[in-house]
């Protein structure tokens, strides 16, 4: 332990002169994942409070940065709805034959006017019998206006659609499927869809059920309002 001269600051280096030499200064490894270090005496020590809290060995506690060269958050990026596409049903009965509810479906121009996600919709080419084929849509969802083309397909009772087209879309798949049941039809939807930007999960599924509920309980509600005439 070096002595100082009477009166002087042990916490400042010691003057010139003096004959005394400062101090040794250890510079030691750290590893701030775990805390350890290794200290002059050559053995390994552990410094808790300077480790962050709850991470495991070998793993980075430093603050990560993102693809745009921001810190990321701890814990990591927040968790944005799927990497793969969302899929769900829904089923309804309605008081009609399936003939009434197929020419409520294939009046694909009028759906704007009952179900509240579509702005618009233009029928760009139709089958030889009149029924759409490719159509134009705009479908506002999730405060997103987008503009899709998709191809429609028939069968008996059955009518699909697939999504040739869209910017916030990767993929889309619709299907319903119409069966008899007396004087009613018992209606399935169908939806598949792949979001081309990243939305919260909960915001997903906000949307995904939205949209079955319009096509199965807002087709029933057209469905009858054109019966009587509306």
């Amino acid at each position: 332990m070096p002595r100082y001269p009477p009166g002087a600051d042990p916490r400042l280096p010691p003057p010139q002169g003096t004959g005394i030499a400062p101090p040794p200064v250890a510079f030691v490894p750290y590893d701030p994942a775990t805390g350890d270090y290794v200290g002059p005496d050559g053995k390994r020590y552990t410094q808790g409070d300077l480790a962050t809290r709850g991470t495991r060995p070998g793993s980075r506690c430093w603050p990560r940065r993102g693809r745009n060269g921001q810190y990321l958050p701890r814990g990591g990026p927040p968790r944005y709805g799927h990497a793969m596409a969302t899929k769900d049903s829904r089923e309804v009965v309605i008081e009609a034959s399936p003939e009434e509810i197929l020419a409520v479906i294939t009046d694909v121009e009028a759906t704007p006017t009952w179900s509240p996600q579509y702005q618009s919709a233009e029928v760009l080419e139709a089958y030889a019998d009149g029924r759409p084929h490719k159509v134009k849509m705009t479908i506002k969802a999730a405060g997103l206006t987008d503009e899709q083309i998709v191809e429609y397909t028939y069968g008996d009772n059955v009518v699909s659609w697939t999504l040739l087209k869209a910017s916030q879309l990767r993929s889309q798949d619709g299907k319903y499927t119409l069966t008899p049941d007396g004087d009613k039809t018992k209606l399935r939807f169908d939806l598949s869809i792949d979001l081309a930007v990243p939305l919260p999960g909960f915001v997903v599924k906000r949307v995904i059920k939205g949209a079955l509920e319009t096509a199965t309980d807002g087709l029933r509600k057209q469905v009858l309002t054109v019966q009587k005439g509306g």
